[in-house]
């Protein structure tokens, strides 16, 4: 899990944005719910933004370089400000 984290961030950083530290939040940026057990952090693949599920159940392309040089688009998570913000179609 370290790992897998530790990878979303440096692609997160070679995108050119940053992540909010999940640490440094206890409330979803967007509709400021408190985060618990049952309403669980997620970032958004976007602007980094650290929010509950609720405000995350969006779904957009974004283009990804995979290992044989190809960029493809990949459907990922996105907030609700980004979806609103640059368009996309909702996730089912």
């Amino acid at each position: 899990r370290k790992d897998r984290a530790k990878h979303k961030r440096v692609e997160a950083l070679l995108q050119g944005r940053a992540w909010v530290d999940e640490r440094t939040t206890d409330n979803c940026m967007c509709c400021h719910r408190a985060f618990n057990v049952f309403n669980r952090k997620h970032h958004c693949r976007f602007c980094g933004a650290v929010v509950c599920a609720g405000c995350s159940k969006f779904r957009m392309d974004q283009m990804r370089t995979y290992a044989d040089g190809a960029q493809r688009p990949k459907r990922v998570r996105a907030c609700v400000k980004c979806f609103s913000r640059d368009g996309g179609s909702k996730s089912k």
